[in-house]
């Protein structure tokens, strides 16, 4: 065991102190700072800072740093400065009372891993990143970019270069001027404003308004409280509650999933469309849409707050399981309007117009615009067992029914009255809610047949819609102590039961116990609703099935427990019958009491044909492809012991072995799926998200849009008018679920030899590639399956591929006009990680022998040939066009081609002459860099081919040859990659010079490295006066020429022959 030795450090204004602490097996004791000036500790990478005023300064070079733990205190309000940017951990800066703010400059980024800064962030062309709970307790304000993961900001956040933040609260504003705000969850509790790119998030929540500018809105899921606004562009949400309204000039699409929310009024400011799903508007005044609007299973407004929709142009408005509460507007043009549409399931409450008044505007259906659409009350149906005790009020179900089946209901807020001859009311007026349900209490002290009446007419499921109340009953309650009725009950599951026997005393008209000892009881059952009973289906008290007796003790007119269960689902009445001889003052009588409540089935079984042997792998067997449908078979099934768990668990697909409750039916269940694997993927969308359930079981053809395994989740509504909270109830694992066709997302480019403005590679420089193929699912509409990555990205190994010219037209079988030009072929290995095949290895394209036509300017593509994942999921093919059906079905021919960015590739060749010069001239050689083209050789210029001297003072620039005494060439920077000129001493000269020069360039990142690529290869030796350059082995690039100065040689001498004729 080694001791370690730390020094706790604290400085004040007025002195410095220095302690030595001993430590044992690495203990660490963290430092606390109190920095104010003038004092100067070591905080700057282990350098003392400066004092610029109330400003700490860190130089270059010298970042301000801290160790984790640390304490960073002052007495008053300061500011750090550090050249080098920050980068900090687990530490305090400041504290109550004062700030201690951090500045950053230049090109680096401010980085705070779990800090407490008590102060504000600023930047100057500097970055700021926040994580693992960083609190950022003032403001931050770069002209950077600002990005934060798990994080808390209390002021104002300005980021020139764009804002992005996962689950991160910001108390104040966020803007940004140059780049976009992405937030994914997390909540921001004022404005958001962005001026010139896009706004996005996923699952945040938004406490005030958002304003682009000049990008669009994507929202996904999350809320905004107040107004959702873009000046140039569109408005995109699903999922996401919007409860200030919004307005936008290119378009907007408002998605949910039928429960979300939206309020406030919608304003479309050009001509284009305005799109509704799934929504529920609740409150607002218009939705205006400059083009057409589409509504699709979504309720606009209500009976206590209309909206009303205007379009303009020769725009439709299409609904589409919709309900408009309120005027729908469309322009008038002479005789003619657009057309208002929807399917049998739509409806307008409210009235058709066109702006100027006049005529109905026109309709599809009719009834949809002639006020038909309103809902009116059809009747209201009354609910009770008939029968009832005269010494006690009892309970009336009122439901409002909008048609004579009562299909349809009649939704509230409203209210009824009703009336009764004998009796009265605890309220005669019914307050109705929004699912169209209510109830009131009716008493009748002195016995007798109360029969209800209405002005709204009534349909009753006791007879004559009079309620018989006696003096002597049977009560059958849920409780021994009170006159309760039984409560809704699961099928299947045993409940207790009491019977009080009860009678009405003649004088006080209150209720006393009837009978004592030991009876015989009879019960029997029937079903109300569904009317008829399955045979088979037993209703048990005891262990004994009615209808049948039993012998009961009652003490204080009270029956013993009962324990009693029904195996079906549905509204059932009980009966009992007690009679009693005549006794004392009593008469012989028949005691009868009945009771009516509703059984609800336990759970619903959902099962697939998925594998039995599934393991939530990558490997388990494929059930179907992404968007392709699969069987779904639904049941409702009883409870049958306690293994089957609580009533707030959710129900699981071990009850798939339970008997069915054959009476239950019932529509609008909300189905959703979630996501079992791949861990943390996503849920996707079920094709079908709600069914009704028929008698025995239900089967629906179902589709996933997503890749992995799921289970469904069934969520049934209230049942017969009972909450069904008990029953929602979760399939067993449904997959594995596969891509319907994959497709290519390239972001290959290749590092560039040549760079801008040239922006080429030459044949013969090395490069590499950067980027990644990445591979991405499909599902059978075309969208992306975001959990096709990691472990279900089915592929492995290295990459077969081919590289052509990006003019080429590959054709399957036949090698690339380039094959083996490559040397050596990049490797692309499969990444799960990334769903990606990442490239690697450096590469040249080999310079020809003699130029052809293929060595005109050109770029590289990558063609891949049938290529499948391990799951054999086919590549979309590109050279055809193919339907949605017929994506991923071919095997062969299919060519998966992806182009690669900068791979712009030249000949090239820097060539001299020799040249004779007259005595007294300036000469001129030349000195040509040429590209190879379609008309051949052609002198061109690039921005990396540079001159240099040989490194040897005997070969440097010049070879001399007497009487020339001096020579001197142009600088080496001013050759214009076309010709060089040279002067020598004396000024008439004779004799002859060598010139002699290094090209060089740049090279697989390095730079001045000889440029070989523009030269011939030769043997060993120097290279030829005149010609290509040239190199040896690992010599340099070189080109070399004669100049020779004297008398003029005049011109080349020519031979002249004439034909001779005879």
């Amino acid at each position: 065991m080694s001791n370690s030795i730390l020094k706790l450090k604290i400085y004040s204004c007025a002195a410095v102190f220095s302690f030595v602490i001993l430590s044992f097996c690495g203990w660490v004791q963290a430092a606390t700072y109190n920095l104010a000036p003038p004092q100067t500790p070591a905080l700057c990478n282990g350098n003392a800072g400066t004092w610029s005023g109330s400003v700490y300064v860190c130089a270059w070079h010298q970042p301000f740093s801290l160790e984790p733990g640390d304490k960073l205190l002052s007495g008053g309000n300061i500011r750090i400065l550090s050249y080098s940017g920050f980068n900090l951990s687990k530490v305090v800066i400041g504290g109550a009372g004062y700030t201690i703010d951090l500045e950053a400059q230049g090109s680096n980024t401010t980085r705070l891993v779990g800090v407490e800064l008590n102060g504000s962030i600023y930047g100057q062309s500097n970055n700021v990143r926040l994580e693992g709970g960083a609190i950022v307790r003032g403001s931050v304000s770069v002209t950077g970019s600002f990005s934060s993961a798990s994080a808390s900001v209390y002021g104002n956040v300005s980021a020139n270069n764009g804002v992005s933040a996962e689950d991160t609260v910001f108390y104040a504003n966020i803007n940004s001027s140059s780049g976009g705000v992405s937030l994914v969850g997390g909540a921001v509790e004022n404005d958001v404003v962005v001026t010139a790119t896009k706004i996005s998030a996923q699952g945040t929540v938004f406490r005030g308004a958002l304003t682009s500018t000049s990008g669009s809105i994507e929202l996904i899921g999350g809320s905004v409280a107040k107004l959702v606004k873009t000046n140039c562009c569109s408005i995109s949400t699903n999922g996401t509650n919007l409860y200030g309204g919004a307005t936008a000039q290119s378009g907007m699409t408002i998605k949910g999933d039928g429960n979300t929310e939206i309020r406030g009024d919608y304003t479309f400011t050009d001509l284009n469309p305005g799109y509704f799903e799934g929504v529920k508007m609740t409150s607002g005044n218009s939705i205006g849409v400059a083009g057409s609007a589409t509504f699709v299973n979504s309720t606009i407004g209500s009976d206590s707050n209309p909206v009303n929709i205007r379009v303009n142009g020769s725009a439709n408005v299409k609904l589409n399981g919709s309900t408009i509460y309120g005027t729908v507007y469309v322009p008038d043009y002479g005789q003619w309007s657009p057309l208002i549409t929807g399917d049998s399931s739509s409806r307008i409450v409210g009235e058709c117009q066109r702006f100027s008044g006049g005529t109905r505007p026109l309709s599809t259906p009719a009834s949809l615009c002639d006020g038909s659409g309103s809902i009116k009350i059809n009747h209201l149906r009354l609910y009770h067992t008939g029968s009832a005790i005269s010494c006690m009020a009892t309970e009336v179900s009122v439901q409002a029914c909008a048609d004579s089946s009562c299909t349809k209901v009649f939704p509230g807020p409203a209210s009824f009255s009703l009336a009764v001859g004998n009796g009265s009311f605890v309220n005669s007026v019914v307050a109705i809610d929004a699912s169209g349900q209510g109830k009131t209490f009716l008493r009748n002290p002195n016995g007798g047949l109360s029969k209800i009446t209405s002005d709204t007419p009534l349909v009753c499921d006791f007879s004559n819609c009079s309620i018989n109340f006696k003096d002597s009953v049977l009560f059958i309650s849920g409780d021994k102590s009170a006159l309760t009725k039984i409560p809704a009950q699961i099928a299947g599951k045993p409940f207790d039961a009491y019977l009080h026997s009860i009678t009405t005393n003649p004088d006080t008209k209150a209720c006393e116990a009837r009978v004592e000892g030991q009876k015989s009881v009879s019960f029997d059952f029937s079903c109300v609703d569904p009317n008829k009973c399955v045979a088979g289906q037993t209703f048990k008290v005891g262990e004994n099935a009615i209808p049948g007796s039993r012998s009961l003790t009652f003490k204080n007119g009270v029956s013993e427990k009962l324990e009693m269960a029904y195996s079906d689902a549905g509204k059932v009445k009980v009966t009992a019958e007690l009679s009693l001889p005549a006794e004392g003052n009593h008469p012989a009588v028949v005691l009868a009491g009945e009771t009516s409540f509703v059984s609800r089935p336990w759970g619903l079984c959902l099962e697939t044909d998925t594998d039995k042997s599934v393991t939530n792998k990558a490997t388990d067997k494929i059930l179907t492809k992404a968007g392709d449908g699969f069987e779904q078979r639904m049941k409702a099934v009883i409870w049958t012991s306690s293994t089957d768990g609580k009533e707030t668990d959710r129900r699981s697909v071990s009850l798939c072995s339970n008997a069915v409750t054959p009476n239950y039916q019932q529509a609008s269940i909300a189905l959703e799926s979630e996501v079992i694997a791949p861990s943390n993927g996503k849920s996707g969308a079920l094709g079908a998200t709600e069914y009704a359930q028929g008698k025995g079981v239900t089967t629906l053809t179902q589709t996933l849009s997503e890749v992995g395994i799921f289970r469904v989740i069934a969520s049934p509504p209230n049942y017969l008018g009972e909450s069904m909270g008990h029953a929602v109830s979760a399939s067993g694992a449904v997959g594995r679920i596969i891509p319907a066709w994959l497709e290519v997302g390239a972001t290959l480019s290749q590092a560039v030899g040549c760079q801008n403005p040239s922006g080429f590679t030459y044949q013969g420089q090395t490069t590499s590639l950067s980027g990644a193929l990445k591979v991405i699912g499909k599902n059978r509409v075309g969208d992306e399956t975001k959990n096709y990555i990691g472990d279900f990205w089915r592929f492995s190994g290295n990459l077969s591929y081919e590289l052509y010219q990006e003019s080429a037209s590959p054709k399957s079988g036949q090698a690339s006009a380039i094959a083996g030009r490559v040397i050596p072929l990049p490797a692309f290995a499969a990444t799960s990680a990334s769903a990606s095949f990442l490239p690697s290895g450096s590469y040249s394209y080999t310079r020809p022998l003699s130029p052809s036509a293929l060595d005109t300017p050109f770029s590289l593509k990558l063609a891949v040939w049938d290529w499948h994942d391990l799951d054999n999921v086919y590549f979309k093919r590109t050279d055809i066009t193919q339907s949605v059906a017929a994506r991923g079905l071919a095997t062969t021919g299919v060519p998966v081609v992806a182009a690669i960015s900068t791979s712009a590739f030249r000949l090239g060749r820097v060539r001299s002459e020799n040249i004779n010069v007259p005595t007294g001239s300036t000469g001129t050689v030349p000195l040509l860099l040429e590209h190879w083209g379609t008309a051949g050789w052609a002198a061109a210029v690039d921005s990396c081919t540079s001159l240099a001297a040989p490194n040897d003072l005997k070969e440097r620039l010049v070879y001399e040859n007497p009487p020339i005494t001096s020579v001197t060439a142009d600088a080496v920077g001013t050759w214009n990659q076309q010709s060089l000129g040279i002067s020598v001493q004396p000024s008439t000269p004779r004799g002859q010079v060598l010139l002699k020069h290094l090209l060089t360039g740049p090279n697989n990142g390095a730079t001045a490295q000889p440029a070989i690529w523009l030269c011939q290869q030769r043997t060993a030796g120097d290279a030829p006066l005149g010609g290509v350059c040239s190199y040896s082995g690992t010599s340099p690039a070189e080109v070399r020429s004669s100049v020779t100065f004297g008398i003029y040689e005049g011109r080349k001498p020519l031979i002249f022959r004439r034909e001779v004729y005879r």
